[in-house]
C-alpha cells in the first residue's frame, strides 16, 4: 500500500500542483514534474471530498484550516484515511495553498477496533448491553418524534443451564454462537441483535408494530428449533414480545418484555408471548 505519511502538496489559485514532496509523489495518479500541469482534484482519488472548494475557500478568506478528515483511494484499490491541514503561503513569489496530509489509517483502524470491542459481545459477535444503552434512548426519541412504531423481543434459550452442566461450557458456547448467527440471519438489517447476558438476547425492531414483531419472533423461534447439534440435539427458545407505547420508558418496556418471557417459560417453553399495554407492571 502506498501511503502519504507527512505528505506536502502545494497548489496555486487554479488548483494546479506546483510542488510535492517525496512522500506525496508515490500516490499521485500521474508522474509529477515541474514542467507538467497536474490538478489537485484529479491527481489523487479523493473519496467524497471537494478539494477544489477547500482550496478556493482557504485562498478567499479562511487562510488556514486544521484537522480536516478525508479518505483517498490508493493505486492498489485500498482506502487510506488522512488528517489534513490547509493554509496559505508564498512559494516562489506566488500565493499558494499548502496541503499537509498525515496518514492516520492505522490509528483509525485501531480506534474502530477498540470501539467494536467495547460494543460487541466477544463470544457471539452480537452487540452487547453497553451498545443497547448507548442507542436505546435515541431510538425511543426517533420513534416518538416521527410517530413510528418500535417493538422489541427478549429471547432466552430453554434449559441452557442444564446444557452447560451436562456437556460443559465449550459446548454451550457453540450453541450460543449458532443461535446468535441464526438470529442475525433472520432479522432485518435495520434491526439490532443484542446479547444482554448468558443465554439471553434482545432484538430491537425500529419502525415495527407488534404484528411485525411477532412474525419476526416466530421466524427466530422456528429457525432455532430447527437447528441440530451433534452433541445435544435440538435446542429451543422462549420469547417475550412488546410494542413500545407512546411516552413509555425503556425500563417499563423491559419489564413487560421480561414478564412476557417468564409467562412463555411457565407455559411450557418454546413459545412466544405478546405483552399488551394494559399488562404494564
Amino acid at each position: 500500500v502506498q501511503t502519504m505519511k507527512g505528505s506536502i502538496i502545494v497548489v496555486n489559485s487554479e488548483g494546479e500542483i506546483v510542488f510535492v514532496n517525496e512522500d506525496a509523489r508515490a500516490s499521485l495518479t500521474g508522474t509529477y514534474s515541474e514542467t507538467s500541469v497536474m490538478h489537485i482534484e484529479t491527481c489523487l482519488d479523493w473519496i467524497d471530498y471537494d478539494i477544489c472548494s477547500l482550496v478556493k475557500g482557504v485562498f478567499r478568506d479562511d487562510n488556514r484550516i486544521e484537522d480536516i478528515e478525508t479518505n483517498i483511494l490508493n493505486k492498489d484499490g485500498s482506502i487510506s484515511s488522512y488528517m489534513m491541514a490547509a493554509f496559505t503561503a508564498i512559494f516562489r513569489g506566488n500565493d499558494v495553498v499548502v496541503l499537509s496530509l498525515f496518514d492516520v489509517t492505522t490509528q483509525k483502524k485501531a480506534k474502530e477496533l477498540l470501539e467494536n470491542i467495547a460494543l460487541r459481545d466477544e463470544l457471539t459477535g452480537l452487540y452487547n448491553r453497553h451498545f443497547l444503552e448507548s442507542i436505546i434512548y435515541e431510538e425511543f426519541a426517533k420513534s416518538q418524534s416521527y410517530h413510528q412504531p418500535l417493538s422489541a423481543a427478549i429471547l432466552d434459550l430453554d434449559d441452557f443451564k442444564l446444557v452447560n452442566d451436562k456437556y460443559g461450557h465449550p459446548v454451550g458456547d457453540v450453541i450460543l454462537k449458532e443461535a446468535a448467527d441464526t438470529i442475525v440471519k433472520t432479522i432485518r438489517n435495520s434491526d439490532f441483535a443484542i446479547r444482554i447476558g448468558g443465554e439471553e438476547f434482545i432484538v430491537l425492531m425500529p419502525n415495527t408494530n407488534e404484528k411485525g414483531a411477532m412474525i419476526t419472533a416466530e421466524k427466530i423461534r422456528a429457525a432455532i428449533e430447527n437447528l441440530e447439534f451433534s452433541t445435544v440435539g435440538q435446542v429451543t427458545v422462549s420469547i417475550g414480545v412488546a410494542q413500545r407505547q407512546f411516552d413509555e420508558k425503556y425500563t417499563i418496556l423491559y419489564k413487560r418484555l421480561d414478564a412476557a418471557l417468564y409467562k412463555a417459560k411457565e407455559m411450557g417453553k418454546n413459545k412466544i408471548i405478546l405483552s399488551k399495554p394494559d399488562e404494564i407492571i
